[in-house]
């Protein structure tokens, strides 16, 4: 029995183009997913005339004041901040290029999945008082003790991560009792908190949170990532952690120094003396770079971006770290 009054979704339509080519009729397609011949009829036609599957879009920009180069211009400012609402991009529009367009134009224009990644807390307070001076040039010294002791690829250097994600659906909806043209309701923010460890062979581990990570939790991730390397049999190591993530708990040191593994803390504001710092720019440059269309994809790309660091470039944020770590061998004041 033909289904009636159904929409045919894009994936009926590439089963119905690969039956096509595999050499079944419009009949035998029509019998097969049960929809109208005639319809079968209509998308094989336009796949023969235009190579097009996908159901065709319709609306869109018909105003013929209206330019393709405004429609860069409003994509670019939507890449540059997504929270942008209609009327400021119209008054943008206006300043730059002299010609007002109607929000409801613009909104047309609005058709696509936008987005922004930023670091939260990424600017971090460099200090090169005579105290931070001293504090890193201790710590320099107890590094290199532990290097002559431990291979570079022992040292685990553990941070949290944080980044601001704010995603823009391709429709905007009136908020109750608002103007649809003054907002985009549809825009969403969330943080996402990660925590992740590295050394110069690659990622240990990496764990993701929608929250904040709490101290419980960071000391959960500690003994995660002792009980992972036990299990590759790595039996001695250094887990290096920012200042601000002292382990009061006796217990988790206990475990963790009883498996072979210690602990030592940056000094404060040494944030170059942590390479994992270096991952949120990775992620920043990095996800742009893959196709999303939708806040599912988005966040798997995310992912994505952290798990894909390659050794190469762990070796590279390592090398860095010790150019740093050699100035404040020598006292030096340190700027990025």
């Amino acid at each position: 029995m033909e289904k009636t009054g159904h929409k045919i979704t894009n994936n009926d339509r590439y089963k119905i183009i690969d039956m096509y080519n595999s050499g079944k009729t419009a009949k035998e397609i029509s019998e097969i997913l049960l929809h109208k011949v005639s319809t079968i009829y209509s998308i094989i036609k336009v796949y023969q005339k235009e190579n097009r599957i996908e159901k065709k879009y319709k609306g869109g920009l018909k105003n013929k004041k209206f330019k393709p180069e405004y429609e860069n211009f409003i994509y670019n400012k939507l890449q540059e901040d997504c929270r942008l609402t209609l009327r400021k991009l119209s008054d943008l529009l206006s300043d730059k290029y002299n010609i007002k367009l109607s929000t409801s134009t613009i909104q047309r224009c609005c058709c696509k999945f936008f987005y922004n990644i930023k670091p939260i807390n990424n600017s971090h307070i460099i200090k090169n008082d005579e105290q931070s001076i001293v504090s890193r040039k201790e710590y320099s010294a107890k590094f290199a003790e532990l290097r002559a002791e431990f291979s570079d690829s022992d040292f685990y250097f553990i941070d949290e991560v944080s980044l601001s994600v704010t995603v823009r659906s391709a429709v905007s909806k009136e908020r109750s009792g608002g103007n649809p043209n003054a907002f985009s309701t549809r825009i969403r923010v969330r943080n996402v908190s990660t925590v992740c460890a590295i050394n110069c062979d690659g990622f240990a581990l990496f764990q993701k949170s929608i929250t904040a990570f709490t101290q419980e939790n960071f000391s959960n991730f500690l003994l995660d990532l002792t009980e992972n390397l036990k299990k590759q049999e790595k039996t001695k190591g250094v887990f290096v952690l920012d200042s601000s993530r002292t382990i009061s708990d006796r217990n988790i040191i206990n475990f963790i120094s009883e498996r072979g593994f210690s602990v030592i803390y940056t000094p404060p504001y040494s944030p170059y003396l942590n390479p994992v710092g270096n991952l949120s720019t990775r992620v920043i440059g990095l996800t742009p770079r893959m196709i999303s269309n939708s806040e599912d994809e988005l966040f798997d790309n995310i992912d994505k971006a952290f798990s894909t660091v390659t050794e190469p470039e762990c070796k590279v944020y390592f090398e860095d770290m010790l150019k740093y770590l050699d100035k404040s061998s020598k006292g030096e004041s340190i700027t990025l």
